[in-house]
């Protein structure tokens, strides 16, 4: 029979910058311990799959107004507002080097949208009460008109 083990996954996806295409770069992460397992049984998953940041009943594209409130959710099997611990939002203006912490409000974060032809990027951290914890970054989400 396995112990319990501590698990850490990535993934990434990166496409060519080319005028007018956004979201050039995907990165997620996860971290999560599985239950112990007996023989060739595979450990579970994290049940906490990561968050997003929506753009579901709204224009993700580099809006004209200065600010918008963009929606953030938490995605996973076995998601329930008792079994998420933190749900934080963040904010780079230069392509990922800086990050800037967002407030989550009622699901959602207020941004200020980048200047004519140049770029937001969001990143997403949800950890569950177990301390699974699932990131996700998108470079370029839009650029702004």
């Amino acid at each position: 029979m396995n112990e319990g083990r501590r698990h850490a996954q990535a993934g990434n996806f990166a496409q060519a910058q080319q005028p007018g295409r956004v979201s050039s770069r995907i990165e997620a992460r996860w971290t999560f311990t599985s239950k112990a397992t007996s023989g060739d049984q595979a450990a579970e998953a994290a049940d906490v799959h990561g968050a997003v940041f929506s753009s579901a009943g709204h224009g993700l594209h580099g809006q004209s107004r200065p600010h918008d409130a963009i929606p953030i959710r938490v995605l996973g099997s076995a998601v329930r507002p008792q079994n998420v611990m933190s749900l934080r939002g963040y904010v780079s203006y230069d392509g990922g080097k800086n990050w800037k912490a967002l407030t989550v409000r009622h699901g959602k974060v207020v941004v200020r949208n980048p200047s004519v032809g140049k770029g937001i990027s969001f990143r997403a951290e949800v950890t569950d009460t177990k301390g699974d914890k699932a990131t996700l970054s998108i470079y370029d989400a839009y650029r702004g008109m």
